[in-house]
């Protein structure tokens, strides 16, 4: 599939952001003395996400994967439904991540959430840490200047990232696929599901048994 330019986005964002950091960490590498076990613990974070994204890249969606047998055999999560981005049946599809450029549906759910749970922290790290740095006192005028440049980067990409963590906890607490939740807000004001309505109305009518009142 072409890139998104969300992709684009996506990738440059990173790279300038942990240009950036790392070039901060390595000029208080000695300076600050908690720098050594930051930068260690942000490239753990980023070796992680790497391998989530490798996985999530290029694997297809529409097959089963290891991450698909840990979630529970749930309409939620065993519903096919066609995925026009790649035109195939997806089991459990959520939605199309254009900064991914995949669809995402039971096989790589999991993955997906876990990057954006460390991208949370990844981003989070970056923020908090930038602030410490520039309050130390060991930066000269132009690194505290390129402090305030990555934090002007990466405070966004954080804020994105609790928005869409937040998200989709909230999906997960009632039990919602994103999708789910999109028709639900296109529903009108107090109507209720088809499936309700349904069992609404075998509940008014009650079953035929096909006899005449003769009348």
């Amino acid at each position: 599939r072409p890139l998104t330019q969300e992709q684009y986005i996506c990738w440059g964002g990173q790279l300038i952001s942990l240009s950036l950091f790392y070039a901060l960490g390595g000029v208080g590498f000695d300076a600050v003395p908690y720098t050594p076990v930051v930068i260690g613990v942000h490239a753990a974070i980023v070796a992680l996400s790497l391998g989530l994204w490798l996985f999530l890249e290029t694997h297809d969606p529409a097959e089963p994967s290891w991450w698909s047998r840990r979630l529970p055999d749930v309409d939620r999560w065993t519903k096919l439904s066609y995925d026009r981005i790649h035109m195939k049946k997806i089991e459990g599809l959520d939605h199309f991540c254009p900064w991914l450029n995949v669809s995402v549906g039971r096989s790589n759910y999991l993955p997906f959430i876990l990057l954006v749970a460390l991208g949370l922290c990844q981003f989070g790290l970056q923020v908090v840490v930038g602030l410490l740095w520039a309050l130390s006192g060991h930066y000269t005028t132009i690194g505290v200047a390129i402090i305030v440049l990555h934090e002007v980067v990466v405070v966004p990409i954080w804020c994105m990232y609790v928005m869409l963590f937040g998200f989709h906890l909230y999906l997960a607490s009632r039990g919602l696929s994103t999708t789910g939740y999109l028709m639900e807000m296109k529903r009108p004001k107090g109507a209720k599901p088809k499936a309700a309505r349904n069992k609404a109305v075998m509940r008014h009518d009650g079953p035929s048994d096909g006899g005449s009142d003769g009348g």
